[in-house]
């Protein structure tokens, strides 16, 4: 669902940045994923005049998560986190984190509403989402809040589709939509790469084969060769797959400055994406995953903003570059997705 015809391609208000204060209840210390981190993106889209509008929602209703988590997990992550104790491989808790957690999902749900109404729409939530599965935590993630909002729009009749744009592999994004038709999960990310999941060749099961397209992206892609994959990507599948929603698990770890990874991406590679996806439709909410170095966290996040916007956003200096992975991946895409959706190289004829 794109711009009525004749319309703007951007919004004329504010952007809406749904948080919740009590993210800073959730504190590990010496942990990368801080509080600090949704204050520092805060403090630098307050900078912005007119940029944004902050919003607060409800938390998510246990009805709410169990569209997407069922009640063993929801318990299980309910009581690590009243122990204070790890939920699972590196799923670090305190005594203060389930609230939060409930929190940030409401605030993603939140978002999606508000997009599914036309208005590009930012959910900040922490901590992030996109490791958790239907029935497991790992990766600094408890339960998955993009997964939970786009089962909720699901319920409302939307056709939607997930962007993973975080440096990691959302498996656990993956094994939720694992065996559905009605969302299509595409992840763009660094391999080989943490959490070691997110093959071309794994595109669904059952009645979600093929609702799953994972891009893997090699060490030093840079800013030219990611957007260059989108194009030849994202935008066919919105063409093909015609969402009512697009949500984007929003992670700025791919940043050349952040210290967990190496994609070599900047702020203006976000900025672009987010200005060329709202420009093709206004159905678009974004959730916050990854980005650990505050600062790059806070340019990527303006970024952002700016780019649903129609407004430029901050430049980076030049960063060093390696090859256009399209020619190569476009062949393995084709093998794998291009009877179904058209993208990738065509396979040769037999």
């Amino acid at each position: 669902m794109g711009w009525g015809k004749g319309r703007s391609p951007f919004p004329p208000t504010p952007i809406p940045v749904w948080y919740h204060p009590s993210h800073l209840r959730h504190d590990v210390p010496g942990h990368p994923e801080q509080p600090e981190r949704i204050e520092t993106i805060l403090r630098a889209l307050a900078a912005e005049d007119g940029l944004v509008s902050l919003e607060t929602a409800p938390p998510a209703s246990r009805e709410t998560l169990l569209g997407v988590h069922p009640a063993e997990h929801l318990d299980r992550m309910e009581r690590a986190c009243r122990e204070g104790r790890p939920a699972g491989p590196e799923a670090w808790t305190c005594k203060e984190s389930w609230p939060v957690v409930l929190d940030a999902t409401g605030a993603a749900c939140a978002a999606a509403d508000r997009a599914a109404t036309g208005t590009p729409s930012v959910a900040l939530a922490r901590p992030p989402g996109h490791h958790s599965g239907k029935d497991f935590a790992m990766g600094f993630c408890l339960v998955n809040h993009i997964a939970v909002a786009a089962h909720h729009r699901t319920t409302k009749g939307d056709r939607v589709m997930i962007v993973d744009i975080d440096v990691h592999h959302g498996n656990g994004t993956e094994d939720v939509f694992w065996m559905r038709d009605d969302v299509l999960y595409v992840s763009l990310h660094q391999a080989p790469f943490y959490p070691g999941t997110g093959a071309v060749t794994d595109r669904g099961l059952g009645d979600g084969e093929g609702h799953t397209v994972n891009v893997p992206l090699p060490h030093a892609t840079g800013h030219h060769g990611w957007l260059h994959v989108a194009r030849e990507i994202v935008w066919p599948l919105i063409d093909r797959y015609g969402p009512d929603l697009v949500l984007v698990s929003a992670g700025f770890d791919g940043h050349h400055a952040d210290p967990l990874a190496s994609l070599r991406l900047t702020a203006e590679t976000y900025q672009r994406f987010f200005h060329d996806l709202v420009a093709r439709t206004p159905h678009v909410a974004a959730v916050l995953e990854g980005g650990y170095d505050l600062d790059t966290l806070a340019r990527c996040s303006v970024a952002m903003v700016a780019g649903m916007s129609g407004r430029d956003g901050p430049v980076d200096p030049p960063v060093a570059e390696g090859a256009d992975p399209w020619p190569a991946l476009s062949k393995a895409i084709g093998k794998v997705h291009g009877a179904q959706w058209g993208i990738g190289a065509a396979p040769p004829a037999a």
